[in-house]
């Protein structure tokens, strides 16, 4: 489970965007834009969103950084930026908030055992993520 929490945060911050089943755009610039905001005015709204989580390459293996990412407090604030605040650098975010609770709780659902055998099937394929997620992944 740790490690598919890192593979979904490394996919989605690698390719930047993921389209969900509906077409609708999953983004890894709203993470940042969050990190941005909160740096740029000095606060934070209930994360514990920091440049670690932005630059995460040099720690991969910390697995608390992929699960900050995806917690429900950086999902809020992403939230109260788009639809309290109107901020333009969030607007859109709404998939992207919609698809945290779908991959977090196919995670967290998910035994390993089925993980091991479904990327056992897909022969380490660089494409498994969105094979066992259902997204298209989309590199710019």
């Amino acid at each position: 489970m740790c490690h598919m929490l890192k593979v979904v945060r490394n996919t989605l911050a690698d390719g930047g965007i993921l389209v969900d089943l509906n077409g609708e755009h999953i983004r890894w610039q709203y993470i940042v834009e969050l990190h941005k905001l909160q740096a740029c005015e000095d606060l934070r709204l209930g994360n514990k969103l920091k440049l670690t989580h932005i630059e995460w390459r040099q720690q991969k293996m910390k697995v608390n950084l992929a699960a900050q990412v995806f917690s429900s407090s950086v999902t809020d604030a992403l939230q109260y930026c788009s639809h309290v605040l109107k901020l333009p650098q969030v607007s859109g975010c709404n998939a992207t908030l919609k698809e945290r609770d779908n991959y977090t709780s196919f995670i967290c659902n998910t035994s390993i055992r089925w993980v091991r055998n479904s990327i056992a099937t897909f022969n380490g394929s660089c494409d498994t993520t969105s094979k066992i997620l259902g997204y298209k992944i989309v590199y710019f």
